[in-house]
């Protein structure tokens, strides 16, 4: 798995979610890649958008390797 894999996962859980409030109220207005937007960085990530007018931005970066994914290119 690279960091695209995982962003890519986090976002449809995002999405499947929709990030609810306390009352379990729907508070997601948006969740793109920073690739979609063409947010200007060669990291994978998400921009999470709410309803409030509130905007995250999540950057995701490996800090080590697994056995398994030594051979595995990280774009």
């Amino acid at each position: 798995m690279n960091a695209h894999d995982l962003q890519d996962i986090l976002r449809d859980l995002i999405e499947e979610d929709g990030l609810q409030d306390d009352l379990g109220d729907r508070t997601l207005r948006r969740v793109e890649t920073y690739r979609d937007l063409g947010v200007l960085s060669n990291d994978a990530g998400l921009v999470i958008g709410l309803l409030n007018g509130s905007e995250f931005q999540l950057t995701i970066i490996r800090s080590r390797r697994g056995r398994e994914d030594h051979a595995e290119d990280d774009s």
